[in-house]
């Protein structure tokens, strides 16, 4: 039978991941649960009129490890942060998560895939998305 505060502590972690607000002010008070390992990255989307612009918080983690499609009105990041822990050594204290990650994105209204561009700078993937454009597949590539 699972612990029953791991239990509860995972279904708050659930709402909390759908709430950025909430969870920007409780997040930090709260402990950990045990299931670790998933890294899914934090992301700001901002409607600049003209276009969208999408900031993806990707510490550690090359271009070559990311990678950003358009599928019609889908944005999609896709990578996976490796771990650099070096080959000996035991953890004694692990808060950084690693592993496979994705977001997915529906833009509100049309976007023009072929003017959408991407770089990471800094740990920071910025995405800028125009709209008003045919729906269609393209993959970005990252400066």
């Amino acid at each position: 039978m699972p612990d029953v505060a791991e239990l509860a502590l995972k279904n708050l972690e659930r709402v909390l991941s759908k709430d950025p607000m909430l969870r920007d002010v409780l997040e930090q008070s709260l402990p950990k649960s045990k299931r670790g390992g998933k890294f899914s990255p934090d992301v700001d989307v901002l409607d600049c009129g003209d276009k969208y612009a999408v900031f993806v918080d990707l510490p550690g983690v090359t271009k070559n490890d990311v990678h950003v499609e358009l599928q019609g009105m889908k944005l999609i990041v896709h990578g996976v942060r490796t771990n650099r822990h070096p080959e000996t050594g035991s953890p004694v204290a692990c808060e950084r998560q690693s592993g496979p990650f994705k977001r997915v994105f529906l833009m509100p209204s049309q976007v023009l895939s072929s003017g959408v561009t991407a770089d990471l700078t800094d740990g920071v993937l910025s995405i800028e998305i125009p709209k008003s454009g045919p729906s269609g597949r393209t993959t970005i590539p990252i400066k």
